[in-house]
């Protein structure tokens, strides 16, 4: 009797584990486009710059309103002495 010899296995790849979840699908970015945002909101995107809104030829002086603030007191100058507010009990 003759020796059977097997043919080798064919190579298999292992699968991927399972997780038990669906994978992600993959997601496109599109740039943000703030115009067409608020265009579609209804709104008016008004963008102003700084200097342009300040005019310097105008100038304003602070108004202080209200009453003014009290003065804070002074540090006393003699030295704190402690006082005795309930009579001790005869001895």
């Amino acid at each position: 009797m003759q020796p059977v010899i097997a043919p080798p296995p064919p190579a298999v790849e292992p699968a991927p584990a399972s997780t038990g979840r669906e994978p992600e699908p993959v997601v496109e970015h599109t740039a943000f486009d703030a115009q067409t945002y608020a265009a579609d909101a209804g709104l008016l995107l008004v963008e102003t710059r700084a200097p342009a809104a300040q005019d310097e030829s105008v100038t304003t002086e602070t108004v202080r309103l209200g009453r003014p603030r009290r003065e804070r007191p002074r540090p006393v100058e003699e030295a704190l002495v402690q006082v005795e507010t309930q009579p001790t009990p005869p001895a």
